[in-house]
């Protein structure tokens, strides 16, 4: 039921993240890896995009750091909370120099401690 709220795009913001947090708590972690990723890489709601990356366990982040490459849905969120798990993880993102050109506060502080 959660799941088809989610994937039918009928929640967002405040109750998608709930309803994202309430699925991947009860569903299987093969399928809610798989989903989690599918929801950061393609689905059009930002928030959903933004609690799946949080949701995802460190080891499978790789699968959506290509995300860094690409322009943002409507903010950086997405690209910020990457560049954290990066940096928090001592993961390597793919190549960011585009970012470096990016007016956005947030983006220059988490490069600069993706760098420290």
């Amino acid at each position: 039921m959660t799941w088809k709220l989610i994937a039918g795009g009928e929640v967002a913001s405040t109750r998608g993240h709930e309803a994202l947090r309430t699925y991947e708590a009860h569903a299987h972690r093969h399928e809610s890896t798989d989903r989690l990723i599918h929801l950061a890489l393609s689905d059009q709601r930002e928030s959903i995009r933004h609690e799946a990356v949080c949701l995802l366990d460190v080891a499978d982040v790789g699968a959506v750091l290509p995300l860094l490459t690409e322009p943002p849905l409507m903010t950086w969120s997405v690209h910020s909370m990457l560049l954290t798990i990066c940096t928090s993880n001592r993961l390597t993102p793919p190549p960011l120099g585009h970012l470096r050109d990016i007016d956005n506060l947030q983006i220059a502080d988490d490069l600069a401690h993706l760098q420290a």
